[in-house]
């Protein structure tokens, strides 16, 4: 009889469990994307505007919304490293390949409050002519970085 008792109860908890597990878990979409930029780092203003709008893209393509209800995305840059042209000979390595540009920083993703949920370190790097030569290519190198960081942070953070 107690074996049965036992063997009954552990059917019963199991099925409790079965049915906590089935009920709807409530899971949404970032509500908030922000970029902090550190001192020092440059171009401050292109990252603040341009990273949060290339994460909103990248996510919504990632399917990223496994997320509680209110949590917010904040993404530190901590260095933006641009190399020197991969024309000039001063900005190669050892075997002649230009070294890459480079961005690097932390992921958090918080909740509604402000508590940390996820901490990934952020880093994406860029070939040194992907904004082309000439006036104004810095700009573009920075805008190539945004882009490829945007890229992996969401997918790094939608597994």
């Amino acid at each position: 009889m107690k074996w049965s008792r036992s063997l009954s109860a552990r059917v019963a908890a199991a099925g409790a469990l079965a049915l906590m597990l089935a009920a709807p878990v409530s899971a949404a979409p970032i509500a908030r994307i922000s970029a902090v930029v550190e001192s020092g780092v440059s171009p401050a203003g292109m990252v603040r505007q341009g990273l949060p709008r290339y994460l909103a893209a990248e996510l919504a393509r990632a399917g990223a919304d496994g997320f509680p209800p209110g949590a917010q995305l904040e993404l530190v840059i901590r260095e933006i490293y641009l190399s020197h042209d991969g024309g000039m000979p001063f900005g190669t390595t050892n075997d002649f390949s230009s070294m890459p540009d480079s961005i690097t920083g932390v992921t958090r993703v918080l909740d509604s409050r402000g508590r940390v949920l996820v901490e990934r370190r952020a880093f994406a790097t860029s070939a040194p002519d992907s904004g082309g030569f000439g006036p104004g290519n810095e700009a573009r190198r920075v805008d190539a970085l945004l882009r490829a960081l945007a890229y992996w942070v969401a997918r790094d953070i939608a597994l």
